[in-house]
């Protein structure tokens, strides 16, 4: 393509210069011709005057092969003198009286009697050479022939010929200046146009007035497409805009690739979720990640043009769980890249693993008391047992079985609906100093078998709360308190304010929590001490249910125990809810 292009303002120059050379040229062979004419016509007017001269004489006495000598002679300049009659015999010639053809069929000769006067170019076979002829009737029975060799004209041509060069010379250095400039000229208008063209790159509207009248429709279909351009630029803009807020804005990762895996476009998800910290354009997959499964998988979509869905984990630290869908790019049936969506499935795989544990543990702790409750019920049948406290002994540890059923069903409910919440309901402004009382009256029975002390100073502090949610959140510590302590020990509940947060605390001088087991004791069905909890009644949800209520009011939850000696739990509560 780049051979095809030509300079225009070059073809304008050349094509100046063209014309003015031909014209030159043209001019050059009219003038040659008008010279010549000019010329024969002057040689002609002076043959005509020397005829008159001739004419007006008194040539009586002469013949008219003398006469023509003696006109030649005193005319000279090798102009030939002929006198010929009326049958067209030479009378007279001054180059010689030899015998001559007949002229009665010149033309000029036979002008000269029919009109007075005849004129006629051609070849001379007497001398050789192209001549002039001018005739002229001398008497009713003679006409006067004079003639001259028209060589003589050729070489007044190239006598001038020198001036002639040099003039087309100066003409054509002229020329050459005036098609430069001539051709700057031109050019310039469309020169300005290109520059006004560099604002299409810009964005910017431009109008053109151009020099020239016959070029206004391109500066109008230019303004058309300018405009056009602008208004589709501007759309595009706005659809990219729209386009980039929805990727920024989503939270799943969007990955565009081309088939050589370079990437056409990332948002913020995807480097979050991949941990991607450099500003990267256009590089390769492999720039972004080293996870080979990811980059297995791009591979064979790419090959085998079938969508793909993946797991992978990502991060040392954070450990995410990442789901991938590839979809290939067609075109022409032809995969052109792909279309990677993520999503963090973390949550998910981790809620999931949850449930499977939770179905486990329920699974397993409904299925001590009820084994319990079956296989005594099976004893108590049968008919050999007589002994009065056998069945009563019996009776009481399905009464019991069936109590710890109960206790578990039941938290099981609680914790699924704490669970299930978002958001508390039926708030109400509550004094926690009556909340702490009512607990004080379940527990006092509970905590006179072990001989265990609750101490607690009666501070009035109110909070917007569900009253049976925080019930059970002040019941669940407190139970905790007392089935981990030892027998005559101590349970201290504490209640303060400032003027952001409530806080409630329960301390108590038991058994403690091991060190590497405090971050778990608020997980579903965890005991640290599961022999004891399963022998006090305790289901191992009790905490759990505590942690999710201080979130359902945006709180916190502080732990503090040693080993054998205590173990003081904090939790705190802000007043956004006042």
């Amino acid at each position: 393509m780049k051979g095809m292009k030509r300079n225009m303002k070059k073809r304008i120059f050349w094509s100046f210069l063209a014309v003015s050379l031909c014209s030159i040229i043209i001019f050059g062979a009219l003038s040659f011709y008008f010279l010549d004419s000019s010329y024969t016509e002057k040689i002609g007017i002076h043959l005509n005057s020397l005829i008159s001269l001739i004419k007006n004489e008194n040539i009586s006495k002469l013949n008219y092969q003398d006469l023509a000598r003696k006109y030649a002679d005193v005319i000279g300049n090798d102009i030939r003198v002929t006198f010929v009659n009326k049958d067209g015999i030479v009378l007279g010639d001054s180059l010689s009286l030899q015998k001559y053809q007949n002229h009665s069929d010149r033309i000029e000769i036979i002008n000269a009697f029919a009109k007075g006067e005849g004129k006629s170019i051609r070849y001379s076979e007497t001398n050789n050479k192209m001549s002039i002829y001018i005739a002229k009737k001398f008497d009713e029975n003679t006409v006067i022939r004079l003639s001259i060799p028209l060589m003589d004209s050729i070489n007044i041509i190239l006598f001038s010929l020198p001036l002639v060069i040099m003039s087309l010379i100066i003409a054509v250095v002229i020329a050459v200046l005036l098609s430069k400039i001539l051709s700057k000229l031109i050019i310039k208008p469309i020169l300005e146009f290109s520059e006004k063209l560099n604002i299409i790159e810009n964005n910017q509207t431009f109008s053109i007035n151009f020099a020239y009248e016959e070029l206004s429709p391109i500066a109008y279909r230019f303004e058309k497409i300018n405009s056009n351009l602008n208004e589709y630029f501007l759309k595009f803009k706005n659809e990219n805009n729209k386009i980039n807020i929805i990727l920024d804005k989503m939270r799943e990762g969007v990955i565009i690739l081309d088939k050589n895996k370079d990437v056409l476009l990332i948002n913020n998800s995807a480097k979050r979720l991949l941990d991607i910290k450099e500003k990267l354009f256009d590089k390769n997959i492999l720039f972004y990640t080293r996870n080979t499964a990811l980059n297995n998988a791009i591979e064979d979509v790419i090959n085998s043009k079938n969508i793909s869905e993946i797991n992978i984990s990502q991060g040392v630290i954070s450990n995410k769980a990442l789901r991938l869908y590839i979809s290939p790019i067609f075109e022409d049936e032809d995969t052109q890249g792909v279309v990677i969506i993520i999503r963090d499935v973390t949550a998910i795989i981790k809620a999931e693993k949850i449930r499977s544990e939770f179905v486990a543990n329920v699974s397993h702790e409904l299925k001590t008391p009820i084994t319990s409750i079956k296989g005594f019920s099976e004893l108590l049948l049968e008919d050999n047992i007589k002994d009065d406290k056998t069945v009563k002994e019996y009776s009481k540890i399905i009464l019991s079985q069936s109590e710890r059923l109960i206790n578990l069903v039941e938290d099981i409910l609680l914790l699924s609906e704490v669970e299930s919440k978002t958001k508390d309901k039926n708030i109400e402004k509550i004094n926690l100093n009556d909340i702490v009382e009512e607990v004080k009256a379940v527990v006092k029975e509970q905590a006179s078998q072990m001989n265990i002390s609750i101490n607690f100073t009666p501070l009035e502090v109110y909070f917007f709360a569900n009253k049976n949610s925080i019930f059970e959140l002040l019941l669940n510590l407190t139970d905790n308190a007392i089935k981990y302590n030892k027998n005559g020990g101590i349970v201290e509940i504490k209640l303060d304010q400032d003027q952001n947060n409530v806080y409630i605390s329960v301390f108590d001088n038991g058994i403690g929590i091991p060190k590497n087991d405090l971050q778990r004791v608020f997980e579903r069905f965890y005991r640290v001490d599961k022999s004891r909890s399963k022998k006090s009644g305790g289901t191992g949800l009790g905490l759990s249910i505590v942690k999710h209520i201080v979130e359902l009011y945006y709180g916190k939850i502080d732990i503090d125990s040693k080993e054998n000696e205590f173990t003081k739990i904090t939790i705190t509560l802000p007043k956004t809810n006042d």
